[in-house]
């Protein structure tokens, strides 16, 4: 009886189920993930705040409408106030809508984003802003 033929074929049946399984935990997770749409508007919102960012100018207050993303945010357990964030140091708009998750994107204008903030319910009920304006960018001596 040939013993070698059939631990090659073993093995390479165990090789191929633990493949199907990667394979499928991988896709579950980018299932769940957009799921409720929060991967797909986290990445969305960050590249269009910061290409908002990009076209402003210097002394501008912009206001965005996200009372979109502010329903989703909620039944995901995340504060709306904070589900958008700016690091001015990297230029970085980061949204997350997801507990522990958020997506990032790079605005490129040599600028500050500041006074920035979620405001909830204002002035309508049904709109919730995110308010920032942009300053020119300190120069360090």
């Amino acid at each position: 009886m040939d013993k070698k033929g059939v631990k090659n074929l073993v093995l390479n049946d165990i090789v191929y189920l633990i493949l199907f399984i990667v394979f499928f935990s991988l896709m579950f997770y980018f299932v769940t993930a957009y799921q409720d749409g929060a991967a797909y508007w986290e990445d969305f919102y960050a590249k269009q705040i910061a290409f908002v960012i990009d076209r402003g100018s210097v002394g501008e207050e912009i206001k965005l409408d996200v009372s979109k993303i502010s329903g989703v945010a909620v039944g995901n357990g995340v504060n709306p106030r904070e589900m958008i964030k700016i690091d001015n140091a990297n230029n970085l708009v980061k949204v997350g809508l997801r507990n522990g998750k958020a997506t990032g994107f790079n605005f490129f204008n040599d600028v500050i984003v500041k006074d920035w903030r979620v405001e909830l319910n204002s002035p309508d009920p049904e709109i919730n802003r995110f308010v920032f304006s942009i300053a020119e960018k300190e120069v360090e001596a």
